[in-house]
This record gives structure tokens, sequence and C-alpha cells, in this order.
């Protein structure tokens, strides 16, 4: 009796140890240690990359939802890669990681691109060296570079400094600021132009003989700060004109209708706007003496260079007419007269008729020197005409 007391005795202890190791060995889930201690996950819209370190004491695995949002692990820190961003609005991902059977999730966030500048997308001066400052907001690397040594761009405290060096070819210049952020680009045209030197000046006033055939032909003027000069058989003319701008760009010259622009043998000639779909000085002509006086003809200096180094001023002629109390669509203004009138007032009574005609007018600057022209056509042939 006593021999099997023992022997159950013996039994009872050893599986009284053999529970105690397993006990040991055993750890409830709720006993796991994973904390995140520190992260640095917001980030600007530049790739980057940034670490979320963890506490814990079972190994370390982590996912991202998120394709642009990527992770790697190393031991207790998680690196979080982010992928450059070029869109407004910020983005957010969630990085989840695991220990065991615990998991945390952690956001990630990341701004959207932000810039912001005063510059405008065009800046003209004159020939002297100068300096323009503009404020830049900005959240990330801006890249600036220039299309010619006589610019300068640079970023400094928050501002982007352009410096123009003194202009000394004698003509108008035209360059660029490129500037470069993430994936995003644009441009600041840079121009040094002179009014009197390539404003004002030796012009061709181009026009067509015909309304409906090309029949181009020229007459020699000069473009004062206040007047269109020019001869015609041996008649000096002068009409009258405006910059809405002064001797600031953009040039716009502003020429009204009805306007004295000189004697003629014994006529008094004046310039008068009219539109060749209409053609109120034969048609309607009541109205055109009547209506046409409130007209106005702008050209705008729209300046293109060509590879002989002229460079043209064109631009449509346009106005506001009004027919029976109805305005007429702006640029239908394609005509210019100079009438002959028995006395100096301008009335149907004193018209004698047309000296001049001319159909799509249109100027090209004459550069410094050169001879006269000896085209046939003027270098840019109005849409409006071509398509008539």
């Amino acid at each position: 009796m006593k021999k099997i007391l023992s022997i159950i005795f013996l039994l009872a202890a050893v599986f009284s140890f053999t529970a105690c190791s397993s006990d040991d060995d055993y750890v409830p889930s709720q006993n796991y240690v994973l904390e995140v201690i520190q992260a640095d996950v917001t980030f600007g819209p530049e790739a980057s990359t940034g670490q979320i370190v963890v506490n814990s004491d079972q190994a370390v695995a982590a996912v991202s939802n998120e394709e642009w949002c990527s992770v790697s692990v190393q031991g207790n820190v998680v690196n979080v890669n982010v992928a450059s961003y070029d869109k407004i609005a910020s983005r957010n991902a969630l990085v989840t990681i695991v220990s065991g059977t615990k998991t945390v999730d952690v956001p990630v966030h990341q701004n959207g691109a932000v810039f912001a500048t005063k510059a405008p997308s065009e800046i003209t001066s004159d020939y002297s060296a100068q300096q323009f400052e503009y404020q830049v907001k900005s959240n990330m690397t801006v890249d600036l570079s220039t299309s010619d040594d006589w610019i300068a761009a640079k970023i400094i405290d928050g501002n982007l400094v352009i410096t123009l060096s003194e202009n000394t070819t004698g003509a108008k210049r035209t360059g660029y600021v490129y500037y470069n952020y993430g994936v995003t680009s644009g441009e600041i045209q840079i121009t040094q132009i002179d009014f009197n030197v390539d404003v004002l000046g030796e012009y061709e006033l181009w026009y067509s003989k015909s309304a409906t055939s090309a029949q181009w032909s020229y007459i020699p003027v000069t473009l004062k700060s206040n007047s269109i000069d020019f001869n015609i058989a041996g008649t000096d003319f002068s009409i009258p004109v405006r910059f809405t701008n002064g001797t600031k760009p953009p040039y716009e010259v502003v020429i009204a209708d009805e306007q004295y622009v000189g004697l003629y043998s014994s006529y008094y000639c004046y310039l008068a706007f009219d539109c060749y779909g209409y053609n109120l000085l034969n048609r309607y002509p009541q109205y055109f003496f009547v209506y046409c006086g409130t007209s106005t003809s702008y050209l705008t200096l729209e300046d293109e260079e060509y590879d002989d180094g002229t460079v043209v001023f064109g631009g449509l002629v346009e106005g506001m007419i009004e027919l029976d109390g109805e305005p007429l669509d702006e640029g239908d203004i394609d005509t210019w007269y100079l009438l002959a009138m028995s006395a100096q007032e301008y009335t149907q009574n004193n018209a004698l008729g047309a000296l001049l005609t001319m159909y799509y007018p249109q100027f090209e600057k004459v550069s410094t020197g050169s001879a006269a022209s000896r085209r046939s056509a003027p270098m840019r042939i109005r849409n409006k005409f071509i398509k008539k």
C-alpha cells in the first residue's frame, strides 16, 4: 500500500513540475508590449523619408494602405517613404504596425504642393539695369534658371529677386526666367524695350487696294508720340494718335474717327473708318456720317521678330459702330478712308469722295538703317483678310 501511494505522489509531482514549466513559457496577448514612442510622418510635397519608432518585445512588421507610401522595417524602426506629390490638396495614408497579436495604426500625412508668387507672367522695363522683387511662398525647393546671362534670378529671404543688366545693344531684347517645383514648371517673360527707340520711329503702313483680292501696297509713315505722319503726292498728312499707357507698355495706339489730317490742294482731308461687310460710306452714307463719328480704332502693338530683324507691329483695327441704334460687332472696322471735303467741316454735304481707300491696314516697323521695302505684301497678312 505504501508503495502504491509513493508512486501516486511521484506522478503528481511530475505533473506539477510540467505544468509550472508551461506557465513560464506562455505570455497572454494582453501582456505584449507595442507602443509608438516617436513618429515623424508629416511630409511636404517632395519625396521624403520618415520614421516610426516603436517599443515592442516581439518581432515587428508594418504595411501601408497606399501605394505612394511605402514602408520597411529595421528592428523596432519602421521607415516610411513617400513619393513626390504635385497636387494642391493634401493626402493621407495609414501605416499598420503588427507585433505578435497586437496592432497599432499610425496616420501619415503629406501636404500638397504650395507655390505662390506675386511676380507677373511678363515683366517689361526700359534699357537701364534694374532689380525686381516679388514675394514667394513655397513648401518645396524651387529651381530657377534663365535664358540669357543678362538676367539673374534668386530666391532670397522668401523673395524672388530678378536682376537685369543694362541693355547696351540698342534694340529691344526678350528673355525668360524659368522656375520648377516638383513636377510643375513655369516661366516669366522679361522684355527690355525703349519707347523712343523700339516703338516710335519709321513704319510701313500696309494696306490692300481691294477688299476681295490681295493687291498690297504701303506708305512710309513715322509714328510719333502724338501722331502718324506721312506724305502723299508731295502733301504732308498727320493723323492724331494717343498711347493709352503713355511710354509704358503694353503699347496701344488709339486713333479716333473723323479726324482732320491735312489739306490736299484745296481739299480738306479727314481720316474715316468703315466696315467692308457693311460698306456704309457708299450704301448708307447717312449712317456713315452720323454714327461712325463715335468710333475709335485701336492698334495693339504686338511685336513679332523675323529672321531679317524686322519687327512687325500689327494687330486688328478694332472699334464699335452703331447702325440704327444696334452696335456692330467689335473688330468690323477694317477700312480706312482719306476723305476729301470741299470745306473744313466733316459733313455729308461737303464730302467729295475718297482720295485713298485702305483695306485691312496694318503697320510694320522698319528696322534702323534698312532700305525701303521691296516686298509685294506685308510679312504678316491678317487672318481677317484671308478668311474673306
